[in-house]
């Protein structure tokens, strides 16, 4: 139970985050350091079902809160990541989730730098 941090996949500049969260809810950060621009990240869950819970997302290394919001089964855009200026991660990235009914499945997508 909990958020844990499943898969990182690289094409080029582009880089993909898998984070997995269960009904537990909680935190996982990166083993790697993220530096990049986050460009997107998506919500997927078991068939359609709506559930909403709160995310937050931060860069650890330098303490700063890149998203943090309610989610469902949405896309987030640049727009959407720190008051719509976008975001960079430095460091480590943090994933925090609240407590939920459903699993979900968050990648999130960056631009390496």
């Amino acid at each position: 139970m909990g958020v844990t941090v499943t898969n990182t996949e690289r094409d080029g500049d582009l880089c993909v985050l898998t984070i997995n969260v269960t009904s537990g809810g909680g935190n996982a950060t990166t083993t790697e350091n993220v530096v990049g621009h986050l460009k997107q990240f998506t919500v997927d869950g078991s068939g359609g079902i709506s559930n909403s819970f709160t995310l937050t997302l931060e860069d650890t290394a330098n303490g700063m809160r890149l998203f943090s919001g309610t989610v469902d089964l949405t896309d987030m855009h640049p727009t959407n990541f720190n008051d719509g200026s976008g975001a960079y991660c430095r460091g480590p990235l943090k994933a925090t989730a609240s407590t939920m009914s459903v699993p979900r499945t968050i990648n999130l997508y960056y631009e390496k730098m």
